[in-house]
Order: C-alpha cells, then structure tokens, then sequence
C-alpha cells in the first residue's frame, strides 16, 4: 500500500548525510543537526520540511525504462514457479528469524489461500516475472501482490489503495497513473506493474541497495522509514529493518512476504497445490482504434465479458475509453479479435459521452434528448430505478450500434438457487462459475458495487435454456502438449481450473506431454 507524499530525493540525501555526520559526532550533537521529520502514513500526506541548505550529490539511480512485453529469456523453464524460485534473492534474511517463523506458520496453517492466490495470479504472473528479470529484481517481489491484494486488480482498501499493487490515489498521480471517472491506472494490470517497480527501485536507491527498507517504505512511506532510522542513530542502535520501530502492519509486512517465499520455495513440504503456470505469455496488447464497450469486445473475441475485464479492470465503466488505446487479450484469442476489428465499419462503433444530471431533469428526458432507449441508459448505468440526483454523471452511448445494444428479455422458465460467499470470493469469479455475466447477479440481487462480504447469500438464476445448452455439451478428448499446464488450458478452453479438475480428479498438477484430459464442452 505504496503512498509517496514525503520529501523530495535530494531531502532524504540531505537527511542520510547529516545522519552520518552525527554518527561522528557526539550524541549531544545530533539534536541540533538533524532535520526534523513528521510520522508519514502509507494514507497521510506528508508536508516536507524547509531546507537548511543545498547540499550537491550525485542523483539517485534513475528508473529503468519499462521493459518490452514478452521478451522471452534464453534459459526459460517449464513452470513459472520453478522460475521464481531460482530468482529469490532474499532468503539470506529468512534464516532462524522467529518473526517470519511465525508467519511461515500462520500462513502453512491457512494453506487455501495461498492455492487461492496462485490461482488468481496465472493471468499475470509471467508478465510481472518478465518484468522483474528484466531489471535484475528480486522475483521474490512477484508475491508481493499476494500481500497487498491477494492478487484481486480490483481490490480496494479502507485507505483509498486500489488494484494488484495497492496505490494510493495520491501515490499512483506521483507515478503517473492517470484516474478519472472511466479509467483508473492503479488497476491497469501493466501500467501499475511499472509503477509499482519504478517505485521499489526507487526505494532500493534511497535506501542504500537494502530491500528489506525500500519494502518497509513501500509500505508505511518513505518519511516514516527515515524518522524511526533516525530514532536508532539518536539512541546508537542498529538501523537495519529488524531493529527498527516501525508499525505494526510494517513490523509484520516484510515478514510475511519472505514467509510466502519459503512456502513457494517448497510447496510439498507444507501441503501447498500451487496452481500450474506455464513459462510463458498469457496475453497480449491489441491496438483500439475507437471506444468500444468490453461487452462487445469480449463477443468479438470469442471470450467470456468477465475474463475481458479480469485482464483490463482499469476501464470502471466497462467502456474502453479514457486510458490506453489498447486492450490486453489472451494470446489464443488476440488474432481473432484483430480479425473482427479490421471489418468493422465505422459506423458500428458506439462513441460515449459523459452527461452532467442538471436541475429539472428525468431519466426519459435524458433518453429522448440523447435518442438513447431507456431500457439501455439504465443498463449501461446500471441504474436499478429511474430516480436522479443533481450532479450524478451518466454514460450516454451514441451511434446506430447503441441502438441495438438493448435488454435481452429474461427467459421465461428458470431455475433460482442460492449461493453464499465464501472467503476469497468474488463476482468475476462467481460469475464465471456459475456460468453467469457479473451484471446479471448485480441485476438480481441488486448490487450497487462489486463489494462481497464472506456469508453474503446470492440468488442465481439458471435459465432451462442454458441448463439444455449445457446437457448437450460434448466431451472433448485434449492431448497434453509441451509446456501445458491446467490452467493454460482451463484458460485455452474457457473452463475454470476447478471444472478441469473436477473432470480428471486422476490427474496430477503435473502433466506429460502426449496425456490425455476429458473437457465438457
């Protein structure tokens, strides 16, 4: 939960050099010598001291330039956790530490979690890999989402902290990750992933080459950090991260990443199933011309709207617009909706605009002065009723293809379950599941968010429909190729991970080329 709202680089060279100085000197000394330093929150903004004087020092290593997608490394391996392992560079700090013992343990005792992070990280993990590799990182930081997130993009804190790497509002500004009312770069699964690097870099520099501080700062701030070092030097104490006061959350942050990293390192021993991710590219960029809504994106591409979103979660409005003029498409899929893309005329594009409610005015008004359906503004706003207040922003779709994009009427004959959340859980993947679109659960169970609480009942609603569909479905011999894993190919044939399962239960997550695997589709 990274929040940079501290003192500029050449402040904190300024600190490091008067702290040395007082080291020097005597203890009586550096009360008058150093500067003073208000406590900085990973959510507080911190107001920088005035400088005494400028002081002349080389400037911090600059972040490197973000690496090209999918430059694949000569000595790849099979599996991607194999590949982390071999990149660890922190396991020096991990040795006979009774604070990371004791996360090692909680953590082996809730075993499900890990699995459950392993599984929502296959779509990204070999991107963020590539990314560390490519700037001689620590791969360890490749489970860093596992701390803030638990790999969720849509993941939201308390403290405004959103996406995979939990930027700040103010935080993410500083690392030009743009945020408006369709698009929020802290959930951009690439842009933040940049962001997040430069940022730890950037700590790594400042904090004289220690990750074990730059991680501390990434989490409690840089000013923090500084003031509790300082603390250390006034009393002759170390100033490494295990001897610092530090917070709370931040005593235990670091600890339980470099536990997460042993559990990686040796799976088998704590009885850990790591969801197979293949060495290689999950997706990749596809180039947009014109807004389009992800709905019918997904269409295009043959692929399921919440897998669509599952790699693009910074479009808030499901509408490609107001960030990159890409989208991130898996790779089986990509050619396809190129293909689609190129014969598209321009007047099957739907543009969008923002409209401003003002006094006086009403839903159909709207409508009719925009020459929209009802039924699609209240869709496309997922309004549950036609009520309006003052000030409220409404997504107004133009174009001959928004006047084809209405309501698909609700069958008539239909089957409603419930099902309660569980821990872990969210719509995208309930959805998924259950073989539903995540607007329709907030449709039927009138959802304003995509918020769930553990316990939370949800009616579903099968149509007979869909449960004819799915009694016709064929059974699909798939012969294991090199490199598969069961997530690629869950993945490939647009199945959850739990139904590939479910359909071999024999099968071990370590697979042959040339086996055999039944899919129902």
């Amino acid at each position: 939960m990274p929040d940079s709202n501290s003192p500029s680089p050449s402040m904190y060279r300024l600190i490091r050099r008067v702290i040395c100085l007082s080291m020097v000197l005597s203890v009586a000394a550096l009360g008058s010598g150093c500067l003073s330093y208000e406590e900085a929150t990973p959510h507080q903004a911190y107001v920088p001291p005035v400088p005494v004087q400028q002081v002349q020092e080389p400037t911090v290593q600059r972040r490197y330039t973000p690496p090209p997608m999918y430059q694949p490394i000569a000595d790849e391996e099979a599996d991607i956790w194999q590949r982390i392992r071999q990149g660890f560079q922190l396991q020096s700090y991990a040795e006979n530490n009774p604070r990371i013992e004791h996360q090692r343990l909680w953590f082996a005792s809730r075993s499900s979690s890990i699995e459950m992070f392993s599984e929502r990280s296959s779509p990204y993990m070999y991107y963020i890999v590539e990314s560390l590799a490519a700037r001689k990182m620590p791969l360890e930081l490749a489970l860093l989402p596992m701390i803030e997130s638990g790999y969720n993009p849509l993941a939201y804190s308390s403290s405004q902290a959103s996406g995979l790497w939990q930027f700040t509002p103010s935080t993410g500004r500083n690392f030009k990750l743009t945020q408006s009312h369709w698009y929020d770069g802290r959930r951009d699964i690439t842009a933040s992933t940049q962001a997040a690097l430069n940022y730890l870099e950037y700590l790594y520099g400042m904090f004289d080459n220690d990750w074990l501080l730059a991680l501390a700062a990434y989490n409690a701030g840089e000013g923090t950090v500084l003031k509790a070092i300082k603390r250390n030097v006034a009393r002759n104490l170390p100033t490494d991260y295990w001897n610092l006061n530090l917070p709370a959350e931040t005593q235990t942050y670091v600890p339980k990443l470099l536990a997460v990293a042993q559990l990686i390192n040796a799976p088998d021993a704590y009885s850990i199933a790591l969801s197979p991710i293949a060495n290689e590219p999950y997706f990749t960029k596809v180039t947009l011309k014109q807004q389009m809504n992800i709905t019918r994106l997904a269409q295009l591409a043959r692929l399921h709207e919440d897998e669509l979103v599952q790699l693009n979660p910074a479009y808030k409005q499901g509408i490609v617009m107001g960030g990159p003029k890409h989208l991130l498409v898996p790779l089986d899929n990509a050619q396809r909706l190129t293909d689609k893309l190129a014969a598209i005329k321009s007047s099957d594009f739907v543009q969008w605009q923002q409209y401003k409610v003002r006094s006086g005015d009403s839903l159909s008004v709207i409508a009719s002065r925009h020459n929209v359906p009802l039924v699609l503004l209240k869709e496309v706003n997922a309004l549950k009723n036609n009520n309006l207040r003052i000030g409220q922003v409404l997504n107004i779709p133009k174009g001959q293809s928004a006047m084809a994009s209405t309501n698909t009427p609700a069958p008539t004959t239909a089957a409603r379950t419930v099902y309660t959340v569980r821990p872990g859980d969210t719509l995208s993947h309930i959805a998924a599941r259950q073989k539903v679109a995540v607007k329709d659960i907030k449709r039927w169970n009138k959802l304003s968010s995509n918020r769930l609480k553990v316990g939370q009942n949800l009616s579903l609603i099968a149509s007979n429909t869909a449960h004819t569909a799915a009694q016709k479905s064929k059974n699909i011999r798939y012969k294991v190729r090199p490199g598969d894993s069961l997530s690629v190919i869950a993945q490939r044939h647009k199945v959850t991970l739990k139904q590939l399962k479910n359909w071999n239960p024999s099968v071990s997550a370590a697979l042959k080329p040339g086996q055999t695997l039944s899919l129902y589709l």
